[in-house]
């Protein structure tokens, strides 16, 4: 069965073969260049660039909480990569959780039972076909 997930697929797909400009290059390639130069110089003062664990720099807007913005660079190709990706918590207190002792608890009233999950179980799970 042909799906709108396919069509979007084929879609991407035939854009990044014809070069339609939307071009398409590896996390590895993609580097920041810093801000750029048309941004107000009061702005560009105050802005600085701030790495979380396993992401590349980010336009710091906030501490707490976590407010963190893709540079522009990064909006020049087709896909943002993850570790460029913004960073958004609308919550300040931000849980310490243990990943060893973690659990989801899926179910509810149409469920019919309850189903709990590790972190490990989540990450065993596999890949949707389109995802893939």
């Amino acid at each position: 069965m042909f799906t709108r997930r396919h069509l979007i697929k084929a879609a991407g797909a035939g854009l990044a073969l014809t070069g339609s400009g939307f071009g398409l290059r590896s996390v590895e390639a993609a580097t920041p260049i810093g801000l750029p130069a048309a941004l107000p110089e009061g702005v560009r003062s105050n802005v600085t660039l701030d790495t979380l664990p396993g992401k590349k720099p980010l336009i710091k807007l906030s501490y707490r909480p976590p407010n963190y913005e893709t540079p522009i660079e990064y909006f020049r190709t087709a896909i943002t990569p993850n570790d460029a990706f913004f960073v958004r918590y609308h919550l300040s207190n931000i849980p310490e959780v243990d990943v060893r002792t973690w659990k989801i608890v899926v179910g509810g009233e149409g469920a019919n039972g309850q189903a709990e999950f590790t972190l490990d179980d989540l990450k065993r799970l596999p890949a949707p076909n389109w995802w893939r």
